[in-house]
């Protein structure tokens, strides 16, 4: 699977409103998590519980999501084909990557602008 060779090399990320999924050091140390520091978001975590908001097969192997509006998010699942789906908590497909790269670009450019957008029409000119 192309996520266990990025996990490999990165545990995990936060870019812009943007989060890739990963194996959080203090939860697999001693079973807590330690919010003292920043952790990436938990992978167990996001397919034991966290994947129940969707309305979608549970068989997709959920890691990650980011801010489709001002007021809901979008999770990144992994299917048996190792297509990868951008799907709103109501079920509804997004877009589809077979590339992770692809995959990779789109949805920080996505996250970007909608981070731009959201800055003060000041920042913005700075830009």
């Amino acid at each position: 699977m192309v996520y266990k060779d990025f996990l490999r090399e990165i545990n995990g990320c936060f870019i812009f409103d943007f989060a890739l999924f990963g194996l959080t050091p203090s939860i697999y140390t001693t079973g807590l998590l330690d919010r003292s520091k920043v952790q990436c978001f938990d992978l167990g975590t996001a397919n034991r519980s966290w994947i129940s908001e969707y309305e979608i097969d549970e068989k997709l192997f959920h890691f990650g999501g980011r801010a489709y509006s001002y007021d809901e998010n979008i999770g990144y699942f992994i299917d048996i084909n190792g297509i990868i789906k951008s799907i709103r908590i109501n079920g509804q497909i997004i877009k589809e990557w077979s590339d992770f790269s692809e995959f990779l670009r789109d949805e920080i450019e996505a996250a970007e602008k909608m981070m731009i957008d959201e800055l003060p029409k000041a920042e913005k000119e700075k830009l």
